[in-house]
């Protein structure tokens, strides 16, 4: 077994007592899975604190669950159980039973503003990123000391392209929203501070040192106040998971709606 006692990062630096004891129990038990999922958790936290120091003309929207339709797959009963969404029988196909499977799509974070629609995926990858924006599969490379004894021994590390998963994220939601896709901007965000993207040939991807300014240099109205509120609450009647977020949609709402007056009553008096 790997010994993860000695290298931790920053999400278990200032914990002490029980709590740190039994996250080590649960990195070791995981072999590392367990530092790597709860990282992935602290990026989402970094970039959802960022996002929201954007001025209020900027609703910001976390974790959005998208419903995308269904699919029929074969049921069996000796392996699904009971557990299934929904057993249905289809038509020219008699005495065959098809599970009903709920399909839908993940988005990191979504933001509605005067100035367009951005769609953020967010990764956690840390050490030497390589990729094009073409290809189908990017790289990871840890170096020195920490390389060979991540993932099992190796030192690299493949995944899928994230510019091609977050254009499906942006189809899904245009699609949802009946929104032109010339209005929707896509970014990828390393939240990782190791993570270096000078092998990355991709002009939307960025670290999270740079995504304030990457995301307000974008400058040029695209929606009136009240097309940017329509989508606001038609995105948050989309979201499967708006019943967590509703009250701070609520406020953001609210906001949003109060920046407007400001900007029509500063409008009249210079008229």
């Amino acid at each position: 077994m790997y010994n993860w006692r000695d290298k931790f990062g920053n999400n278990f630096v200032n914990n002490e007592g029980i709590g740190k004891d039994a996250m080590i129990q649960k990195n070791e038990e995981t072999r590392g899975a367990y530092q790597a999922s709860v990282s992935g958790n602290y990026g989402e936290f970094t970039v959802s604190s960022v996002l929201k120091s954007l001025p209020a003309n900027y609703t910001v929207m976390d974790n959005i669950l998208l419903q995308t339709g269904t699919m029929l797959r074969p049921y069996h009963p000796e392996k699904y159980g009971q557990s299934v969404w929904e057993v249905k029988a289809v038509k020219g196909k008699p005495g065959k039973l098809y599970e009903v499977v709920k399909q839908s799509t993940q988005v990191d974070h979504v933001i509605v503003s005067e100035f367009g629609v951005f769609v953020i995926e967010t990764k956690n990858h840390k050490g030497m990123v390589f990729g094009d924006v073409n290809g189908k599969v990017w790289t990871q490379v840890l170096t020195g000391s920490k390389g060979p004894r991540a993932y099992g021994g190796h030192d690299h590390y493949t995944f899928y392209n994230p510019v091609t998963q977050n254009l499906g994220h942006i189809k899904a939601l245009s699609e949802a929203l009946h929104l032109n896709q010339a209005y929707m901007t896509g970014m990828v965000v390393f939240t990782n501070p190791d993570a270096s993207l000078g092998n990355v040939n991709c002009n939307c991807c960025y670290t999270l040192n740079g995504l304030y300014e990457a995301i307000t240099k974008y400058n040029k109205v695209v929606f009136t106040w009240d097309k940017t509120l329509d989508l606001v609450n038609k995105l948050d009647k989309l979201n499967s998971n708006s019943y967590l977020l509703a009250k701070e949609h609520e406020r953001y709402v609210k906001d949003l709606q109060h920046h407007k007056d400001i900007d029509i009553m500063l409008k009249r008096k210079h008229e």
